[in-house]
């Protein structure tokens, strides 16, 4: 059952580029014939690796080729970059995704894999941070913090390409915990609900318990009843440890598919 919890005031704030939560974070953006799109975050888990929402990149698909993910077969027309902005803004890296990991059923969980494929001596030479995670849901009734780049715009411009955006930090209380999914069409998966408020692009940021641990992906929001009172839904993490990755690791052997 939904519970309240009296005096912890949901908070929506701009972060900045100062925060370390930007190197991890990553911004989402597609691109096809010189137009662009920026839909949601991202997660970087480790080297080269990194975690989002599957309405996310079902939506890049859709904009680009007019069908989901599991539709194209991995043809998709689109390329797909993530952004990791870092040194308080002044620097970012673009890494291209090469391989998107899915769960064969959409059912299974709305947490997507990306592949992260180096650009530059830049890239490859980059000190991974490693991010602490922590794959059952948090306890009903404590706070949990999101992140997310919201309401970005990219515009060409004769110098190249102009992006705006808005890291965002969120915070709530985990209101009530869903373990086999909340309904059977809009959140089947497990994911848990927060008073926290999720808006446009912050899909597929990382959300953090109170301790500190990733604990899930953001997932979707309905209407808010007030300032106070939002019902936003998050995609818990355990369920993607079943998501087959084909991915050649430094000291294991290639060509292998792993579950994470």
């Amino acid at each position: 059952m939904p519970i309240n919890v009296q005096g912890k005031t949901p908070d929506f704030r701009h972060t900045g580029f100062n925060s370390p939560i930007t190197e991890v974070t990553v911004m989402l953006v597609a691109q096809k014939d010189q137009e662009y799109s920026c839909l949601g975050s991202g997660i970087i888990v480790g080297p080269t690796i990194a975690l989002t929402a599957r309405h996310v990149v079902d939506g890049f698909a859709d904009i680009y080729d007019g069908a989901p993910l599991e539709q194209l077969k991995g043809e998709g027309t689109f390329s797909l970059q993530a952004f990791q902005f870092l040194e308080n803004g002044t620097k970012f890296r673009a890494w291209d995704v090469r391989q998107i990991y899915i769960a064969p059923d959409p059912r299974f969980t709305d947490i997507v894999f990306l592949r992260l494929q180096p650009t530059s001596q830049d890239h490859v030479n980059y000190n991974w941070i490693k991010v602490r995670m922590r794959l059952c849901p948090p306890s009903v009734g404590t706070t949990a913090s999101a992140f997310g780049y919201h309401s970005t715009s990219i515009q060409l411009t004769g110098d190249g390409v102009e992006i705006t955006t808005n890291p965002y930090t969120t915070t709530g209380v985990v209101e009530e915990i869903h373990n086999a999914g909340r309904d059977s069409a809009m959140l089947p998966f497990p994911c848990f609900r927060t008073n926290a408020r999720f808006d446009r692009a912050m899909s597929g940021g990382p959300v953090f318990s109170q301790d500190g641990h990733l604990c899930g992906i953001i997932c979707s929001n309905l209407p808010p009843d007030s300032e106070e009172n939002h019902a936003s839904y998050v995609a818990a993490l355990w369920p993607s440890m079943g998501v087959i990755v084909a991915y050649d690791r430094e000291g294991h052997p290639h060509g292998v598919s792993y579950q994470q």
